[in-house]
């Protein structure tokens, strides 16, 4: 899925809503996905650089799941492809491919910024 063109799933979201039964429950969890990223990303690209990959392991996991729930579907798909190459024990190639996460993350933000302000 890393080849997709799309940045924001909308109706992910409104699934998330339907299934908890609240449109601002979900746009809250999104809303505090966003705000969490920065710190995510850089636990990430830190834990990476440093060789560990149980610490980046979680982390990946953590930011694909979340993504996954609030349509990010870039970021969702270069997070597996991070968590792949984590878990072949390949960290140069995860390193690499985390290098896309931050300009996801940037994206997915401004995508969803203008969805959730509507």
């Amino acid at each position: 899925m890393t080849g997709s063109g799309v940045i924001l799933d909308s109706r992910q979201i409104d699934r998330l809503a339907h299934e908890l039964d609240s449109r601002s429950t979900a746009v809250g969890f999104v809303s505090r996905f966003v705000q969490r990223l920065p710190d995510s990303l850089a636990c990430i690209h830190r834990s990476l650089l440093e060789g560990k990959s149980g610490g980046a392991l979680a982390a990946v996991l953590s930011v694909a799941t979340s993504a996954a729930m609030a349509g990010a579907v870039q970021l969702e798909g270069h997070s597996r492809a991070v968590e792949r190459s984590i878990r072949a024990g390949d960290l140069g190639a995860a390193r690499v491919a985390a290098g896309v996460l931050d300009a996801n993350a940037a994206d997915f933000a401004q995508h969803a910024s203008k969805l959730l302000i509507s």
